[in-house]
């Protein structure tokens, strides 16, 4: 079965994750067994007690035994208590004086909830905790900087492994960010930037006319609200109708000079 994990997941750029949907042991398994086949790891309720224990053993010498594992596990427990939570808890305490160095780990006792209700907060938590770098710094937009923008996702695309893109609609907020502070030609800049990044979204050459037409350069406005037209018809935008508004609006610009 594991050599069909990653052709199951592994299918566009993003981490490959490990979610126990059985309730026993597979994602920890995987972990202990196999680390490399997913990025990170989130164990719900798993049963470590078969086999009088095994499997948290073999974890404990498998983990103790790495100097640097770039991994995230995400362990929670509902109100089972008795062997359960002792093997778990036991996990995550070998995990906090004992685990290898990158490991990004959390456990949770997840009271109030049993084996069947457990899920559902455990997903949401795991992925909190798995993502929870991902937050654009509000600093990144009180003081609008490319770079800052770029230097975060740099660090993201370390921190997982693969290349992440800034979005396009991360740059497009940091332009009006800074078109609304004035600063047309640095707005002007970070939206030709989303030009040269996506040259397939309408959104973004639609934008940049916005921002020349504030600045007065209504014929390369025109140009730009024209290409933000014909790409929205070519891709069925739903916001061409606005582009062509938009166009028709510079062009009586153009036409009343």
């Amino acid at each position: 079965m594991r050599s069909d994990w990653p052709a199951a997941v592994d299918q566009t750029n993003v981490p490959r994750i490990a979610q126990e949907v059985t309730f026993l042991w597979i994602a920890l398994h995987a972990l202990v067994t196999s680390p490399d086949t997913f990025d990170a790891y989130i164990a719900i309720s798993p049963s470590l007690g078969w086999d009088d224990g095994e499997l948290a053993k073999r974890a404990q010498t498998t983990l103790g035994g790495m100097d640097e594992l770039d991994k995230f596990v995400f362990m929670s427990i509902a109100d089972e208590g008795g062997e359960m939570l002792a093997n778990l808890s036991g996990l995550a305490e070998f995990l906090r004086y004992k685990g290898p160095e990158g490991l990004v780990w959390e456990f949770r006792l997840m009271e109030g909830d049993d084996h069947g209700s457990v899920p559902v907060r455990s997903t949401d938590l795991g992925l909190r905790m798995i993502y929870s770098r991902w937050r654009v710094p509000r600093s990144v937009f009180a003081e609008p900087k490319l770079a800052a923008l770029q230097q975060h996702f740099s660090r993201l695309s370390d921190e997982y492994g693969f290349h992440i893109p800034v979005p396009e609609t991360m740059i497009n907020q940091l332009g009006y960010v800074l078109m609304g502070t004035g600063d047309l030609a640095g707005a002007i800049e970070i939206f030709e930037t989303n030009v040269e990044n996506f040259p397939g979204s309408a959104n973004v050459f639609d934008s940049l006319a916005e921002a020349l037409e504030r600045n007065e350069q209504y014929a390369m406005a025109a140009e730009n609200y024209n290409r933000a037209y014909e790409r929205g018809q070519e891709v069925d935008d739903p916001n061409t109708k606005i582009y062509k508004r938009n166009l028709d609006r510079v062009k009586a610009k153009i036409e009343g000079d």
